[in-house]
Protein backbone atom coordinates (compact mmCIF):
# COMPACT_ATOMS: atom_id res chain seq x y z
CA UNK A 1 0.00 0.00 0.00
CA UNK A 2 1.29 3.61 -0.62
CA UNK A 3 0.20 7.27 0.90
CA UNK A 4 0.93 10.48 -0.53
CA UNK A 5 3.35 12.50 1.61
CA UNK A 6 1.84 16.05 2.72
CA UNK A 7 5.18 17.75 1.96
CA UNK A 8 6.00 16.39 -1.74
CA UNK A 9 2.79 14.89 -2.97
CA UNK A 10 4.99 11.28 -3.45
CA UNK A 11 4.08 7.75 -3.22
CA UNK A 12 5.77 6.27 -0.12
CA UNK A 13 5.06 2.48 0.23
CA UNK A 14 3.74 1.50 3.66
CA UNK A 15 5.15 -2.07 5.96
CA UNK A 16 3.43 -5.20 4.91
CA UNK A 17 3.34 -5.99 8.54
CA UNK A 18 1.82 -3.13 10.64
CA UNK A 19 0.84 -1.30 7.40
CA UNK A 20 1.91 1.67 8.85
CA UNK A 21 4.04 4.38 6.70
CA UNK A 22 7.71 5.32 7.42
CA UNK A 23 7.74 7.96 10.29
CA UNK A 24 9.74 10.45 7.48
CA UNK A 25 9.18 10.24 4.32
CA UNK A 26 12.23 9.24 2.23
CA UNK A 27 12.36 12.31 -0.29
CA UNK A 28 11.42 15.56 1.65
CA UNK A 29 12.02 13.93 5.26
CA UNK A 30 8.40 15.08 6.04
CA UNK A 31 6.78 13.68 9.13
CA UNK A 32 4.39 11.05 7.71
CA UNK A 33 3.25 9.14 11.84
CA UNK A 34 1.23 11.35 14.48
CA UNK A 35 3.09 11.11 18.27
CA UNK A 36 2.95 7.64 19.54
CA UNK A 37 -0.08 7.03 22.13
CA UNK A 38 0.08 7.24 25.65
CA UNK A 39 0.39 4.03 27.72
CA UNK A 40 -2.85 2.47 28.11
CA UNK A 41 -4.48 3.91 25.54
CA UNK A 42 -6.25 1.75 22.76
CA UNK A 43 -4.61 1.71 19.61
CA UNK A 44 -5.93 3.40 16.53
CA UNK A 45 -8.09 1.51 14.72
CA UNK A 46 -7.04 0.74 11.04
CA UNK A 47 -8.55 2.77 8.52
CA UNK A 48 -9.45 1.31 5.02
CA UNK A 49 -6.89 2.08 2.37
CA UNK A 50 -7.45 4.51 0.47
CA UNK A 51 -7.09 4.86 -3.30
CA UNK A 52 -3.65 5.92 -4.38
CA UNK A 53 -4.17 9.23 -6.53
CA UNK A 54 -2.64 9.17 -9.82
CA UNK A 55 1.19 9.14 -9.77
CA UNK A 56 2.40 12.94 -10.90
CA UNK A 57 3.30 13.65 -14.72
CA UNK A 58 6.65 11.98 -15.88
CA UNK A 59 9.86 14.45 -15.13
CA UNK A 60 12.16 15.08 -17.89
CA UNK A 61 15.44 12.85 -17.90
CA UNK A 62 17.50 15.48 -16.07
CA UNK A 63 15.15 16.60 -13.84
CA UNK A 64 15.13 14.94 -10.13
CA UNK A 65 12.29 12.92 -8.20
CA UNK A 66 10.92 8.84 -8.49
CA UNK A 67 8.94 7.27 -11.14
CA UNK A 68 6.36 4.89 -9.30
CA UNK A 69 3.80 2.96 -11.48
CA UNK A 70 0.44 3.23 -9.71
CA UNK A 71 -0.29 -0.34 -7.90
CA UNK A 72 -4.60 -2.01 -8.21
CA UNK A 73 -6.12 -0.89 -4.85
CA UNK A 74 -6.67 -3.64 -2.15
CA UNK A 75 -10.25 -4.31 -1.75
CA UNK A 76 -12.09 -2.48 1.17
CA UNK A 77 -12.04 -4.51 4.80
CA UNK A 78 -15.75 -4.39 6.82
CA UNK A 79 -13.47 -2.35 9.47
CA UNK A 80 -14.84 0.52 9.92
CA UNK A 81 -12.62 3.92 9.52
CA UNK A 82 -11.01 6.14 12.04
CA UNK A 83 -10.67 9.40 11.62
CA UNK A 84 -7.19 10.86 10.98
CA UNK A 85 -6.36 14.30 10.28
CA UNK A 86 -5.84 15.16 6.57
CA UNK A 87 -3.33 17.46 5.70
CA UNK A 88 -4.31 20.27 2.83
CA UNK A 89 -2.33 18.40 -0.17
CA UNK A 90 0.49 20.86 -1.73
CA UNK A 91 -0.47 21.70 -5.25
CA UNK A 92 1.88 19.74 -7.69
CA UNK A 93 4.13 22.17 -9.48
CA UNK A 94 6.40 21.67 -12.97
CA UNK A 95 9.92 20.26 -11.89
CA UNK A 96 12.39 22.75 -11.84
CA UNK A 97 15.26 22.60 -14.72
CA UNK A 98 18.56 20.25 -13.83
CA UNK A 99 21.02 21.95 -12.75
CA UNK A 100 24.02 21.89 -14.91
CA UNK A 101 26.89 19.38 -13.52
CA UNK A 102 29.75 19.79 -12.69
CA UNK A 103 33.08 18.82 -12.62
CA UNK A 104 33.15 18.13 -8.53
CA UNK A 105 29.29 16.37 -8.98
CA UNK A 106 27.89 14.58 -11.95
CA UNK A 107 24.20 14.53 -12.86
CA UNK A 108 22.19 11.69 -10.95
CA UNK A 109 19.52 10.06 -13.39
CA UNK A 110 15.97 10.05 -12.32
CA UNK A 111 15.65 5.95 -10.68
CA UNK A 112 13.98 3.70 -12.87
CA UNK A 113 10.21 2.36 -11.85
CA UNK A 114 9.65 -0.99 -10.12
CA UNK A 115 9.20 -4.20 -11.95
CA UNK A 116 4.98 -5.59 -11.67
CA UNK A 117 6.20 -8.62 -10.47
CA UNK A 118 8.20 -6.77 -7.87
CA UNK A 119 4.99 -5.34 -6.41
CA UNK A 120 3.19 -8.67 -7.16
CA UNK A 121 5.31 -10.69 -4.73
CA UNK A 122 5.34 -7.78 -2.05
CA UNK A 123 8.73 -5.90 -2.25
CA UNK A 124 7.75 -2.57 -1.16
CA UNK A 125 11.46 -1.87 -0.72
CA UNK A 126 12.42 1.52 -2.60
CA UNK A 127 15.43 0.63 -4.94
CA UNK A 128 18.67 2.72 -3.58
CA UNK A 129 19.55 5.40 -6.15
CA UNK A 130 22.37 4.86 -8.62
CA UNK A 131 25.15 6.30 -8.19
CA UNK A 132 27.45 8.79 -9.91
CA UNK A 133 27.94 7.71 -13.66
CA UNK A 134 31.54 6.96 -14.22
CA UNK A 135 33.44 9.14 -16.66
CA UNK A 136 33.70 7.79 -20.04
CA UNK A 137 37.06 5.56 -20.69
CA UNK A 138 39.15 7.40 -22.82
CA UNK A 139 40.19 6.31 -26.61
CA UNK A 140 42.92 4.43 -26.63
CA UNK A 141 45.48 7.12 -28.40
CA UNK A 142 47.11 5.64 -31.13
CA UNK A 143 50.98 4.51 -31.40
CA UNK A 144 52.78 7.07 -33.68
CA UNK A 145 53.88 5.26 -36.91
CA UNK A 146 58.01 5.53 -36.67
CA UNK A 147 59.14 7.84 -39.53
CA UNK A 148 60.97 5.92 -42.40
CA UNK A 149 64.84 7.30 -42.53
CA UNK A 150 65.41 9.18 -46.16
CA UNK A 151 67.59 7.17 -48.82
CA UNK A 152 71.31 8.80 -48.03
CA UNK A 153 71.70 10.90 -50.99
CA UNK A 154 68.74 12.80 -49.54
CA UNK A 155 70.17 13.49 -45.98
CA UNK A 156 71.98 16.48 -45.19
CA UNK A 157 75.37 16.60 -45.19
CA UNK A 158 76.32 18.34 -42.24
CA UNK A 159 79.99 18.98 -41.49
CA UNK A 160 80.92 18.38 -45.28
CA UNK A 161 84.79 19.07 -45.82
CA UNK A 162 85.22 21.40 -48.98
CA UNK A 163 86.29 19.56 -51.56
CA UNK A 164 90.38 18.94 -52.12
CA UNK A 165 92.04 21.16 -54.75
CA UNK A 166 93.21 18.07 -56.48
CA UNK A 167 89.22 17.09 -56.69
CA UNK A 168 88.36 20.12 -58.50
CA UNK A 169 91.24 20.64 -60.88
CA UNK A 170 89.78 17.09 -61.70
CA UNK A 171 85.94 17.99 -61.99
CA UNK A 172 87.51 21.38 -64.03
CA UNK A 173 88.95 18.82 -66.59
CA UNK A 174 86.04 16.46 -66.67
CA UNK A 175 83.80 18.69 -67.51
CA UNK A 176 84.53 20.39 -71.03
CA UNK A 177 85.95 16.99 -72.19
CA UNK A 178 82.37 15.39 -71.28
CA UNK A 179 81.04 18.30 -73.05
CA UNK A 180 83.15 17.87 -75.90
CA UNK A 181 82.19 14.08 -75.96
CA UNK A 182 78.49 14.86 -76.35
CA UNK A 183 78.55 17.41 -78.88
CA UNK A 184 80.87 14.74 -81.24
CA UNK A 185 78.33 12.31 -80.58
CA UNK A 186 76.09 14.00 -81.85
CA UNK A 187 77.54 15.42 -84.89
CA UNK A 188 78.64 11.82 -86.13
CA UNK A 189 74.67 10.90 -85.40
CA UNK A 190 73.24 13.45 -87.82
CA UNK A 191 76.43 13.78 -90.01
CA UNK A 192 74.30 13.33 -93.42
CA UNK A 193 71.55 15.97 -92.58
CA UNK A 194 74.40 18.31 -91.50
CA UNK A 195 77.06 17.24 -94.11
CA UNK A 196 74.70 18.83 -96.58
CA UNK A 197 75.02 22.11 -95.08
CA UNK A 198 78.44 24.34 -95.95
CA UNK A 199 78.63 25.97 -92.52
CA UNK A 200 78.22 22.85 -90.63
CA UNK A 201 80.28 20.50 -93.20
CA UNK A 202 83.90 21.26 -92.10
CA UNK A 203 82.96 20.49 -88.48
CA UNK A 204 81.61 17.22 -89.45
CA UNK A 205 84.33 16.26 -91.52
CA UNK A 206 87.10 16.81 -88.42
CA UNK A 207 84.81 15.00 -86.11
CA UNK A 208 84.91 12.17 -88.84
CA UNK A 209 88.24 12.48 -89.08
CA UNK A 210 89.16 11.89 -85.78
CA UNK A 211 86.30 9.05 -85.15
CA UNK A 212 86.95 7.61 -88.81
CA UNK A 213 83.59 7.20 -90.03
CA UNK A 214 82.64 8.26 -93.74
CA UNK A 215 80.83 11.05 -95.28
CA UNK A 216 78.23 11.35 -97.79
CA UNK A 217 79.88 12.88 -101.20
CA UNK A 218 78.70 16.90 -101.08
CA UNK A 219 75.87 17.37 -103.79
CA UNK A 220 74.96 20.97 -105.34
CA UNK A 221 73.15 20.26 -108.41
CA UNK A 222 73.08 24.12 -109.16
CA UNK A 223 76.70 24.48 -109.64
CA UNK A 224 76.85 21.47 -112.50
CA UNK A 225 76.80 23.65 -115.69
CA UNK A 226 75.90 22.11 -119.13
CA UNK A 227 78.52 22.87 -121.84
CA UNK A 228 77.63 20.62 -124.54
CA UNK A 229 73.95 18.74 -125.50
CA UNK A 230 72.42 16.80 -128.36
CA UNK A 231 69.91 14.24 -128.89
CA UNK A 232 69.71 12.50 -132.58
CA UNK A 233 68.17 9.11 -134.23
CA UNK A 234 70.77 6.37 -133.37
CA UNK A 235 72.29 5.46 -136.74
CA UNK A 236 72.83 1.65 -136.45
CA UNK A 237 68.80 0.86 -134.45
CA UNK A 238 65.84 2.46 -135.70
CA UNK A 239 63.38 3.88 -133.48
CA UNK A 240 65.88 4.82 -130.19
CA UNK A 241 67.79 8.20 -129.72
CA UNK A 242 71.42 8.91 -129.04
CA UNK A 243 71.74 11.10 -126.23
CA UNK A 244 75.27 12.86 -125.69
CA UNK A 245 76.38 16.04 -123.14
CA UNK A 246 79.11 17.32 -121.53
CA UNK A 247 78.81 18.51 -117.87
CA UNK A 248 81.61 20.36 -115.54
CA UNK A 249 81.37 21.04 -111.91
CA UNK A 250 82.14 24.31 -111.06
CA UNK A 251 81.85 23.65 -106.92
CA UNK A 252 84.19 24.68 -104.17
CA UNK A 253 84.15 20.76 -103.49
CA UNK A 254 84.25 17.34 -104.87
CA UNK A 255 80.41 16.86 -105.58
CA UNK A 256 78.65 13.37 -106.66
CA UNK A 257 77.10 12.99 -110.10
CA UNK A 258 73.93 14.34 -110.38
CA UNK A 259 70.67 13.17 -111.47
CA UNK A 260 69.98 13.87 -115.04
CA UNK A 261 66.65 14.86 -116.16
CA UNK A 262 65.51 14.96 -120.08
CA UNK A 263 62.17 15.79 -121.80
CA UNK A 264 61.25 15.78 -125.00
CA UNK A 265 58.78 18.56 -126.28
CA UNK A 266 57.25 18.28 -129.92
CA UNK A 267 57.32 21.71 -132.25
CA UNK A 268 54.23 23.49 -130.04
CA UNK A 269 56.31 23.31 -126.75
CA UNK A 270 54.18 20.36 -125.30
CA UNK A 271 56.08 17.44 -123.60
CA UNK A 272 55.51 14.04 -125.24
CA UNK A 273 58.17 12.09 -122.02
CA UNK A 274 60.06 13.06 -119.34
CA UNK A 275 62.61 10.66 -117.31
CA UNK A 276 65.15 11.08 -114.49
CA UNK A 277 68.31 9.08 -115.18
CA UNK A 278 70.58 7.85 -112.16
CA UNK A 279 74.17 8.65 -112.36
CA UNK A 280 74.78 4.39 -112.63
CA UNK A 281 73.16 4.55 -115.99
CA UNK A 282 74.76 7.66 -117.43
CA UNK A 283 78.13 7.50 -116.13
CA UNK A 284 81.33 6.32 -118.47
CA UNK A 285 82.46 2.95 -117.04
CA UNK A 286 85.36 3.69 -115.19
CA UNK A 287 84.90 7.20 -114.01
CA UNK A 288 85.37 8.07 -110.08
CA UNK A 289 81.91 8.33 -107.78
CA UNK A 290 82.77 11.77 -107.84
CA UNK A 291 83.47 15.21 -109.96
CA UNK A 292 86.29 17.35 -108.88
CA UNK A 293 86.46 20.73 -108.43
CA UNK A 294 86.28 22.51 -112.26
CA UNK A 295 86.53 18.56 -113.39
CA UNK A 296 84.71 18.08 -117.12
CA UNK A 297 83.03 14.87 -118.01
CA UNK A 298 81.05 14.00 -120.95
CA UNK A 299 78.35 11.34 -121.21
CA UNK A 300 76.01 9.51 -123.74
CA UNK A 301 73.35 6.96 -123.55
CA UNK A 302 70.48 5.61 -126.13
CA UNK A 303 66.30 5.40 -125.38
CA UNK A 304 63.49 4.55 -127.32
CA UNK A 305 62.12 7.41 -129.33
CA UNK A 306 58.44 8.35 -127.49
CA UNK A 307 56.88 10.04 -130.35
CA UNK A 308 58.12 10.73 -134.18
CA UNK A 309 56.90 14.21 -133.28
CA UNK A 310 59.66 14.62 -130.66
CA UNK A 311 61.93 17.64 -132.20
CA UNK A 312 63.25 19.30 -128.98
CA UNK A 313 64.69 18.22 -126.03
CA UNK A 314 65.33 19.94 -121.95
CA UNK A 315 68.41 18.78 -119.52
CA UNK A 316 67.82 19.23 -116.32
CA UNK A 317 69.82 18.40 -112.92
CA UNK A 318 68.90 17.40 -109.18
Amino acid sequence: MFVNCPGCSALVATDLVTDLPPERCPYCSHALRAAAPAAGSAPPARSPPETPAPAPPIASPGAPGPRFVPLRARPATAEAPAPQPTATPRPILAPAPAAKATDAQAPRPAPAPPAAGAHAAGNAATPPPPGPVPPPSPRPVAAPTPARSAPSFLRPRGGTAPAAPRERLAMAIAIPLLLLALGTQLLLADRARLAADPAWRPWVAAACTVARCTLPAWREPGAIALLQRDVRPHPDRPGQLRVAATLRNDAARAQAWPMLSLTLSDAEGRPLAARWFAPEEYRPAGAPDTLAPGQSARVGFDIVEPSPHAVAFNFDFG
